[in-house]
């Protein structure tokens, strides 16, 4: 789907974000420890409203990957950011892309506006971000294969267990929700040609298709979803989440801290171990029992 039914002024290609260096120059350029201190608030409040996130995997459940392990949280780089924008497909062309947001989140709308204000920095004017502001129920109805026409959206997930196959069964493997709405697919990745010679994952010194990359990431998501045993398990997520920064699937803005009021009344508390609530409430729904 093309980004111009959100209007006439925007001209994204559909396979705008197929380009990998593309998706890099975005990723680098945005501020995350801004973001986190000064527009979601941490330091600005003094308090611990979201933490740095570096994957699809929750801090704090089984088998996540600590960060020194993958590089680090993210972190902006601009000097990446343009180097990535001056060797991808569209370098020398205006493009205006839109950032679907939903409405009156004003802490994300305004996290937007300033990446929107560091590409067109980096990119010497030819990218031209645009916050559209749309219903959460119409963005879920959009990520769908072959009719999404959202280049960029703020979307979130919790896991409704605590493991990672939860996680990236909802977020990276094939056939997961987003997966499925943001056409990831290994057929789509080998039907794509490199839009220019740069458009290569590189991996230990080595280069290799978006597509070989996909495919790694899937089977080592089935192998740790399917052995018993911790360190193959450990061992999987970890080079899953690796080829995942490295494809540059996601900008990864931050792990929510989230308070929790319950009745007096409420037992099973003690059951829940998941750092986040999953699914805005569902592990709350599926183990917490009126006694």
């Amino acid at each position: 789907m093309e980004a111009a039914q959100f209007g006439t002024g925007f001209n994204e290609p559909s396979n705008y974000f197929a380009d990998l260096p593309t998706r890099l120059a975005w990723i680098n350029a945005y501020d995350y420890a801004g973001y986190l201190n000064n527009i979601l608030g941490n330091a600005k409040f003094g308090t611990t409203f979201g933490s740095p996130a570096d994957g699809f995997i929750p801090v704090g459940e089984p088998d996540s990957v600590p960060p020194d392990e993958v590089g680090g949280f993210p972190a902006q780089n601009l000097a990446a950011a343009r180097g990535n924008f001056s060797i991808s497909a569209w370098a020398d062309q205006k493009i205006t892309v839109p950032i679907v947001e939903v409405p009156s989140d004003t802490v994300d709308i305004a996290g937007a506006e300033e990446w929107a204000s560091i590409l067109a920095q980096i990119s010497g004017g030819n990218i031209t971000a645009k916050v559209v502001e749309i219903s959460g129920a119409t963005i879920l109805a959009d990520t769908a294969q072959d009719m999404n026409p959202m280049g960029v959206e703020f979307e979130y997930a919790g896991s409704d267990f605590p493991d990672p196959s939860d996680a990236a069964g909802i977020m990276v493997q094939q056939g997961s929700f987003y997966a499925a709405g943001d056409n990831w697919l290994v057929s789509y990745f080998a039907n794509l040609p490199p839009s220019t010679p740069n458009d290569v994952v590189h991996l230990n010194g080595s280069t290799y298709t978006q597509a070989q990359v996909y495919s790694w990431i899937n089977g080592n998501l089935t192998l740790g979803a399917h052995s018993l045993d911790p360190a193959v398990r450990q061992e999987a997520y970890l080079a899953a989440t690796k080829l995942v920064i490295a494809l540059g699937l996601y900008a990864w803005l931050f792990q929510s801290d989230e308070f929790w009021y319950w009745r007096s009344w409420m037992k099973g508390y003690e059951l829940q171990e998941n750092p986040e609530i999953g699914g805005v409430g569902l592990l709350v729904f599926y183990w917490v029992t009126k006694a």
